[in-house]
This record gives C-alpha cells, sequence and structure tokens, in this order.
C-alpha cells in the first residue's frame, strides 16, 4: 500500500529535474519569440507581464482589505508599499537592452524593498498570513519572477541582434535560432528519459532525478550564456 502511495505520488508530483526542464524550455521558447519581435511587440509582451504583476498587486490588497483584525496603520502601511510597486513599474519604459537591463536591477530592488516592508507591517502587527494572503503572495511573486525572465530574454536578443540588418540580421536570426532548437532537443531528451523511468519505479525515479538535475543545469548554463 505505501509503495503503491509513493508511486503513484512519483508519477504526478515534479522532481527538482522536472520543474527546472519546464522552466528552461518555457525559456527557450520565449527566445524564439523575440528574435522575431519588432521593439513594439517585445514591449507589448513585457507591458502584459507588468499588467499581471499589478493584477496581483491589487488582488494582495483586496486580501488585506479584507482581514478585519488587521490594523488599520498595518494596511496603510501595505497600501503604501504596493504603491511603491507599482510606481516602479510604471517608471520603467523602453526596449533597448542596456534600457532594459536597468529595469530588471530597478524592479528587483523594489520587490525586495517591498518584500522587507509588507513583512515588516505584518508581522509588527502580529498578524499572521493567512492562507488567501499566501497565495496572493505566492502568485506574486510567480508574476514578478516571469517579468524578469522575459525582460532578461528580451534584453539578451538586444544584444545578440544589435548592429545588424538586413541579410547580417537574417544570418544571425538563424544562428541563434540554431543553438536554440539544438539545445531544446537536449531538454527533450532528458524530459523523455525522465518520463520514461517514473513509468518503471518511483524509487529509481528520485535517483534520476537527482542525476539529471546536474545534467539539465550544464543545458541550463549554455542557455544562460545566451542571456548574458
Amino acid at each position: 500500500m505505501g509503495g503503491d502511495f509513493v508511486a503513484e505520488r512519483s508519477r504526478y508530483m515534479p522532481g527538482s529535474a522536472e520543474v527546472r526542464l519546464a522552466a528552461l524550455s518555457e525559456q527557450a521558447a520565449s527566445f524564439e519569440v523575440y528574435l522575431v519581435l519588432t521593439q513594439p511587440q517585445a514591449a507589448e509582451r513585457i507591458e502584459y507581464r507588468k499588467q499581471a504583476v499589478r493584477a496581483v498587486l491589487d488582488e494582495l490588497h483586496a486580501v488585506l482589505e479584507a482581514a478585519r483584525e488587521l490594523p488599520s496603520a498595518t494596511r496603510t502601511e501595505v497600501d503604501a508599499a504596493i504603491a511603491a510597486a507599482k510606481a516602479a513599474l510604471a517608471r520603467c519604459g523602453g526596449t533597448r537592452a542596456q534600457t532594459l537591463e536597468e529595469q530588471r536591477r530597478r524592479i528587483a530592488d523594489a520587490n525586495a524593498e517591498f518584500d522587507g516592508d509588507v513583512v515588516a507591517a505584518i508581522a509588527h502587527a502580529r498578524h499572521r498570513f493567512d492562507g488567501a494572503t499566501l497565495r496572493a503572495l505566492r502568485r506574486h511573486q510567480q508574476a514578478r519572477e516571469s517579468l524578469d525572465t522575459e525582460m532578461k530574454i528580451a534584453a539578451a536578443c538586444g544584444r545578440l541582434l544589435a548592429g545588424r540588418r538586413g541579410r547580417a540580421l537574417a544570418e544571425r536570426r538563424r544562428e541563434l535560432a540554431a543553438q536554440i532548437a539544438t539545445l531544446k532537443d537536449q531538454l527533450e531528451e532528458r524530459r523523455s528519459r525522465l518520463a520514461e523511468q517514473r513509468e518503471r519505479s518511483a524509487t529509481l525515479w528520485r535517483e534520476l532525478d537527482a542525476e539529471l538535475r546536474e545534467s539539465v543545469d550544464a543545458v541550463g548554463a549554455d542557455l544562460d550564456r545566451l542571456f548574458s
């Protein structure tokens, strides 16, 4: 019975290598998209991610407003932190590589300040993070990470394609697309191996997950080198 539970759990619960594979595959797919986007299209895509961050900030505000036991002074502090986080997003614009990198740094600094302010305010009020608050904070973190990844990839594409026009630009795009295709094939091969092993044994799956994590990270390092 216990063994069946472990086997069933391993079938559906992703391990660290699987999570990493999914993240890298998503980044590679995004990179392919940015290779062919115009600057206005890239700006629109990044703005969409910013809107997602704003939406979860609004959600967090609504959740805390509904927490009746939260002191009004704490609500004011959290509202100020949310407003500051939104202001940081509003100040960011442009799609040049250097501009995007600077934006990423500013948003990261604002996010660190936001985290400190919100946690300190709620802790000072001796208020526990309830389920709704934790879920809102988790969605905020995910939206922030998606925005950061999007901006990182957009900046990388900008650097890698900078200064090229016409035939030279088309050739550079083909070169980069070929590199990404190779990395995607490597990731897919590892994903297939992991999926096959999960069908065989929960125990062996966990061992392979640990083994493949190093291999996956090696492919991830190659991908990151394109972004840096």
